[in-house]
């Protein structure tokens, strides 16, 4: 018997402690009763803990605590409690476990009834659950571009899949900006999205694909993602982005003032390296001005992948220098994200004394800054070394420049704390 099933067989039999030797024998039993003296606290356990503050309890010890000299004993639900609230192996009491035991039999009870492999029975399996969401994150890759066979893998998120570069820039495209590009009347997936238009060698234009987007990401969980990797720039292993990105122009004057202002651009992205230093990558997103606010928005920009390694995948390893993603494909990708700046000599489109001295009224940022919808999104200052939130409570959307932030969504409560929202949309409902 379990102790839990020993505990309830002497509830139910023994009206006095001491007949115990009349129903059962004591050696048949693996547990034994215990007082902790500490607290003062009834103990059923199969073996003693090495605690000093044990002390094992016989038979007239626990009859003394059924049946004391004293008014305890004509309290109602007096012995009921004593037994409730014996502690199973000094840690869960006897009443708990037995209503954990009750739950799961009406559940079980409930279940029996479905066929075995419904999926009211199979979502109760954790293994099944797990698979669940492995198969969910390979449709959602084939959603976001990837062509390359994925694998539903424990490993998964160790990085055991390989995709291309391409259809890595396509994917943090996805899901920066929400949409895929597609094309044709049956709306396949635009494997060659980076041609813009295919000239012949008099400069005439000779094919211009059409092109519409489709969108995959919710808007709410693309800003989200989008914080995530403008933090990973901004504090993360991406800073080498965050130190030596900054706009310039072919006007001398603009130059000047660009100079003069050193504002960092609001570029985000994630570093990648692969065991034993094969590869080196970076992935990000180089912004472009809004349209109609002075500020930066991804829909206009460029998602960029730069990639660092050997053509027989030799480790990048020579004595103590490791080649990773920040040190090799990070300065790869810095170098075209400002000849991207230069080119489209995004400088000259803003009103930079408007950004050096504006607040950003979502993120309280100054400065270059993303123009994202209003979503009734919640700007959470986080420490900065470990992303866990700040003891100080956030009562408004203005929390100190120093401070790192993580934007996301939930409700105000009236201590000033937040409860988040649970935020999942299925990408083919979008």
């Amino acid at each position: 018997m379990t102790l839990l099933q020993e505990i309830e067989y002497l509830r139910a039999s023994l009206s006095d402690y001491l007949q115990l030797t009349n129903i059962q024998e004591p050696e048949t039993f693996s547990g034994s009763f215990y007082l902790d003296k500490q607290n003062d606290t009834i103990i059923y356990a199969s073996e003693p803990a090495e605690n000093d503050f044990w002390q094992i309890l016989g038979p007239a010890d626990i009859n003394k605590r059924l049946h004391p000299l004293s008014f305890d004993r004509f309290r109602k639900n007096f012995q009921n409690d004593f037994w409730d609230n014996i502690l199973i192996e000094g840690e869960i009491s006897s009443s708990t476990l037995q209503m954990l035991k009750t739950s799961i039999q009406v559940e079980y009870e409930q279940l029996s009834f479905r066929p075995p492999y419904s999926f009211e029975v199979l979502s109760l399996v954790p293994d099944f659950r797990v698979l669940a969401g492995l198969r969910y994150v390979t449709e959602l890759g084939k959603a976001l571009n990837i062509k390359s066979q994925l694998e539903p893998v424990l490993s998964f998120p160790l990085g055991s899949n390989v995709i291309s570069l391409l259809e890595a820039a396509m994917t943090y495209q996805a899901m920066t900006t929400g949409y895929v590009t597609v094309s044709g009347l049956d709306e396949p997936i635009d494997e060659l999205a980076i041609i813009d238009r295919i000239e012949n060698s008099e400069g005439e234009t000779i094919f211009t694909p059409e092109r519409k987007n489709i969108r995959v990401v919710d808007v709410k969980t693309s800003l989200m993602v989008s914080d995530i990797l403008r933090n990973i720039v901004k504090f993360g292993t991406g800073r080498y982005a965050d130190t030596n990105i900054r706009l310039h122009s072919f006007d001398p004057e603009i130059e000047q003032q660009l100079q003069q202002f050193d504002l960092p651009v609001p570029v985000m992205g994630k570093t990648g390296t692969s065991n034993r230093f094969t590869n080196s990558a970076f992935v990000g997103v180089v912004p472009g001005p809004h349209e109609e606010q002075n500020g930066f928005t991804t829909a206009n920009g460029y998602t960029v992948a730069a990639y660092v390694g050997f053509d027989n995948n030799d480790p990048m390893v020579r004595n103590s220098t490791h080649i990773t993603g920040s040190s090799g494909a990070l300065p790869v990708w810095t170098r075209m994200a400002n000849g991207i700046l230069l080119k489209k000599n995004h400088g000259a489109q803003l009103d930079l004394v408007d950004l050096a001295f504006s607040v950003d009224p979502i993120t309280g940022e100054t400065g270059l800054r993303l123009i994202q919808p209003d979503l009734d999104q919640k700007i959470v200052p986080v420490n900065s070394s470990n992303g866990l939130p700040l003891s100080t409570q956030y009562n408004d959307n203005s929390p100190r420049q120093s401070d790192a932030t993580s934007l996301t969504f939930g409700t105000l409560l009236p201590s000033g704390e937040l409860d988040p929202d649970r935020i999942f949309q299925p990408f083919w409902s979008n």
